[in-house]
Parts: C-alpha cells; sequence; structure tokens
C-alpha cells in the first residue's frame, strides 16, 4: 500500500523535465542527496480508455493490476520507493529525533468523571456498558450493573437515562455499526429486562412524572428518526410523526429539567414541541429558514435563533411568548458564529468564533456582559468541554493547538479568571501561529 500511494504521487506529480536546485543545507544532507538522482525515474505511459458520461484517456490506466503480482510494476515501484528512500535519507536524524521525542511523553491526559445526580446518588455509565454507583463523595463506587460490551463485534453505548427512582435504567445500544439503536429498559433490582425496543435513535427521555419513557424510531431503511413513541406500564404509543423527508426528530430536557422539549429540523430550519403535559404541544411553527432552540434557567426563558440572519440570543417573559415572536435580542451573532452556549443559575456562557478565534462571552442574569476571553492563540482551538453543573460558577475549557498538547482548565465564571492548573506545563519547544491567505475574490482563509 506504501509503494501504491509513493506511485499515485508521482503520477499526480510528474518528476521535473530539469534538475532541481539543492537548497542550502549542512554538508552531510548534501552529500546524501547528491548521491542520488535529483529527478525521479520515469514512469513509461500505459495509456488506457476510462469509460463514462465523458470517455477520457487516462495515460498510466494500463498500469491497474489488482493481482498486485505485475513482475513489470513491482520492479517500476521497487526503483521509485528506492529513489525516494534516497531522497529522505537526509532528514532521517530529524525522524529519530521527533520519534525518540513523541515516545517519552505521556500517554493521554486524566479527564474528570462526569457523574449524574439522581436518586439521592451519583451514576456513572462507562463505554462498555457498566454502571456505578456513589453514596456521596467519599465513599467507593460501587458497580451496579456488569459491563454489556460483547467480547467481540461492535459495541456502542450511545446514551442512557435512569429512572428518578433509581431502579429503572434505559439503554441505547448499537450492536451493528449502523445507529440503528436496541433501547434496553432494565430493573436494577432483579437485572431483568423490563421492555426492548429496537430501530430507534439514542434519545431517550422520562416523563416529569417518571411514569413514561420517551424514544424516537427510526424510519424503515433510511433510518430517519421520524417518530415519537411513549412507553409506560408495558404498552408503547406513538404519540407524533414528522412527514416531511427531509426532517429529523430529536429529544432533550432543559437545563433547569423543568421541561421537555420535541425537535423536528431540517439543514436551515426548526420547530419545537413541548412534552410536559404528555402530549406534543407546539411551540412555534415552522418557517422556511427559521431556526430555534429553546432553554431555561429557572425564570429565564431563552432562545438560540437566527431571526435577525445570524444566530444570537434572544430571551422571552415566559413560554407563550415564544409563537408570538415578542423576543429580545441579548446577544447578536452579527460577523460571529456561535458554537455552544450553556445556562448557569447566574450567567450564560457563549462560545464563538470570531475571524478566525475562539471566543468565550459571559452574561450575567439580565444579559448584560461581564466579561469575554480570547481562548486561544496562535493556531489552537478551544471550546466548552462535557456537562455542567448550572448551580456552579465554573465551566470546564478543553483546549489544543499544535504547538501544544490537549488540556483543560476551569475559568471562574464571576471573576472571569482561570483557576489554578493543577497539572504543570512544560515550555512547548514549537511555535505555532495563523497567517491569512487572501483569495482572488477577497475571501480571507485561514492557515495554520
Amino acid at each position: 500500500m506504501h509503494a501504491l500511494l509513493i506511485l499515485a504521487s508521482l503520477l499526480a506529480n510528474p518528476a521535473p523535465t530539469q534538475p532541481v536546485a539543492l537548497a542550502p543545507a549542512d554538508t552531510q544532507s548534501q552529500a546524501i542527496a547528491t548521491s542520488a538522482p535529483l529527478v525521479a525515474p520515469l514512469i513509461p505511459h500505459r495509456p488506457l480508455p476510462m469509460p463514462g458520461e465523458r470517455a477520457r484517456l487516462d495515460p498510466y490506466g494500463g498500469w491497474r493490476d489488482d493481482s498486485r503480482q505485475d513482475p513489470a510494476l513491482l520492479a517500476l515501484l521497487g526503483e521509485q520507493n528506492r529513489w525516494t528512500d534516497q531522497q529522505l535519507a537526509a532528514q532521517q536524524p530529524l525522524e529519530q529525533a521527533l520519534q525518540a521525542e513523541w515516545q517519552a511523553q505521556a500517554r493521554g491526559e486524566s479527564m474528570p468523571q462526569e457523574w449524574l445526580s439522581e436518586a439521592g446518588s451519583q451514576w456513572r455509565m462507562e463505554a462498555d456498558g457498566s454502571l456505578w454507583q456513589c453514596s456521596d463523595e467519599q465513599a467507593e463506587p460501587r458497580q451496579r450493573l456488569a459491563a454489556r460490551q460483547p467480547a467481540s463485534g461492535y459495541y456502542e453505548l450511545a446514551s442512557w437515562a435512569l429512572h428518578p427512582n433509581g431502579r429503572w435504567l434505559a439503554l441505547a445500544e448499537d450492536l451493528q455499526g449502523d445507529r440503528d439503536y436496541r433501547i434496553t429498559l432494565l430493573d436494577l433490582v432483579d437485572g431483568k429486562p423490563l421492555a426492548t425496543l429496537t430501530h430507534r435513535a439514542s434519545d431517550l427521555l422520562w416523563s416529569l412524572d417518571g411514569k413514561t419513557l420517551y424514544t424516537i424510531a427510526n424510519e424503515p431503511r433510511t433510518l430517519r428518526p421520524w417518530q415519537l413513541w411513549a412507553w409506560r406500564d408495558g404498552k408503547e404509543q406513538q404519540l407524533h410523526q414528522e412527514a416531511d423527508p427531509a426532517w429529523l426528530l430529536s429529544l432533550y430536557r432543559t437545563t433547569d429539567r423543568r421541561h421537555l422539549l420535541l425537535q423536528s429540523n431540517n439543514h436551515d430550519s426548526a420547530e419545537q414541541y413541548l412534552l410536559d403535559a404528555g402530549t406534543p404541544a407546539l411551540l412555534k411553527a415552522r418557517q422556511a429558514g427559521l431556526e430555534y432552540y429553546l432553554d431555561t434557567q429557572g425564570e429565564r426563558v431563552l432562545l438560540k435563533s437566527n431571526r435577525d440572519g445570524a444566530l444570537g440570543l434572544y430571551q422571552v417573559a415566559d413560554l407563550s411568548q415564544v409563537a408570538k415572536g415578542e423576543w429580545q435580542l441579548l446577544w447578536s451573532g452579527e460577523e460571529r458564529s456561535l458554537e455552544k452556549w450553556r445556562l448557569f443559575a447566574d450567567y450564560t456562557v457563549l462560545q464563538y468564533r470570531h475571524h478566525g478565534d475562539d471566543w468565550l462571552d459571559v452574561l450575567d442574569g439580565h444579559g448584560r456582559l461581564s466579561h469575554r476571553l480570547l481562548l486561544t492563540e496562535g493556531a489552537g482551538t478551544a471550546w466548552i468541554q462535557g456537562a455542567h453543573d448550572p448551580a456552579s460558577g465554573q465551566i470546564l475549557i478543553r483546549r489544543q493547538g499544535m504547538a501544544e498538547p490537549p488540556h483543560q482548565r476551569l475559568l471562574d465564571l464571576a471573576s472571569g479568571r482561570w483557576l489554578p492548573d493543577t497539572r504543570a506545563s512544560l515550555p512547548s519547544p514549537y511555535q505555532s501561529e495563523r497567517r491569512w491567505v487572501v483569495g482572488k475574490d477577497g475571501v480571507k482563509v485561514p492557515v495554520s
């Protein structure tokens, strides 16, 4: 395969007809480089007509050999590989130095464990399908469910939903890799399944009263999430179906956990329904090109929407005002690309990109700007990491770049300052920067 890639590269970039002058280099590099021809061995033409709507003649198509046994082709590849090895010999010391440096680096990094607070305990699901429970911060975690991942074959635990009583657990698992999930509802006391629901999306929501499990069924063949189903007391009932084949259904709970939302959307429009009463209640009818996404925290009712063009943040007095369109603009997305937002008891945090850089704005409870921070310098990138506790005053930011390994830090929202990093950061021997290339049409493209 390596040889075929080299050949493909040479075919795409034929060797120059004239020798290329050597760039300045140390004596050893020049000696090694000049010991080999500066021009790659020529590849003879083997024309082959290529059929299609527009037939063309491939000058090298005749070299194709699916058996990988053509003596002439193997000899040609061997010659090309020997020439390549000679040309790259001068950088072997650099390659070895880089390999040694990379091998000496610590593997991976410690990631904060995310626990769900439910039924008076802390809960965590592992990727292998095992469930762990911790009664308090000092107690040792106790395994409540053994790993469900099979010894061989594909397995994905896409999502899970624990009942408020801490006894029933719903799992969305994929054993094929096609994202056509199987929902299993388990009784954690005896480990027995209460229900198995097939051909589903990974969305799972328990109703506010805990009596109903909402799931989304996939459309046959296309696997489009298209129907809302409610499981209750061993029986299922269909509540809603998305008729437009270009639209998809999904479920989520608001930050304050007071509301359940059914969302339908296509590539540039959205429509949402409240599920609080057990049946979908339309918030605002769909409108071509209009996106809106609701979230609530206490008395604050906020919408991310592109109503005025770019995605911005709006506030309404209550849920009834969503349909009326009486929205107050809190944060404009003009010349900015809003990527993530999080609601806290006293703050709203927005992560966005502006002129190629990642920024963070912290708004107070009244929507006024408290802090604005540049998250990246040079050629790095940064984003809000994982879930968050709405009652806390901290948010986790993950950052990485071409000259810095991935790492995360906590930001104090009240002061706008970074909390001390417990892991000592070593100075990087590398330097990265972002430059802008301006096209003929005036469009600026960032290059790291």
